[in-house]
């Protein structure tokens, strides 16, 4: 798994690309600290993602609701077909706002 950060004034994007499993979490999950203590909402560019386990899944849980107490989004954004159908069953899509789109999530983070 490989990311890259952009920290905007209102937001920050991570580009994730690769497997998202529990092997490799910590790197992302101290830059995601990071940008959550600096206030901004977050975006998960998921494009590049080709799986997905369930540990990724409970850490994106956890994000979403640290970030929603301080009146913050994690977003997500270009799932692929196979990532979405998980998220469809695990109902991840029906907690954290997914767009398919990357300019969709960064407008949709910008007007908040």
């Amino acid at each position: 798994m490989r990311f890259s950060l952009e920290s905007h004034e209102r937001y920050s994007l991570f580009r994730v690309e690769g497997s998202l499993s529990i092997e490799n979490l910590v790197p992302l999950e101290s830059a995601l600290k990071e940008e959550v203590d600096a206030k901004r909402n977050i975006i998960l560019d998921l494009s590049g993602v080709s799986f997905i386990d369930s540990s990724s899944i409970q850490f994106l849980i956890h994000y979403h609701a640290n970030l929603q107490k301080s009146d913050r989004q994690l977003v997500i954004a270009g799932v692929k077909d196979e990532i979405a159908e998980l998220f469809s069953i695990t109902e991840i899509d029906k907690k954290i706002v997914n767009f398919e789109t990357l300019q969709e999530a960064v407008d949709f983070t910008t007007r908040r």
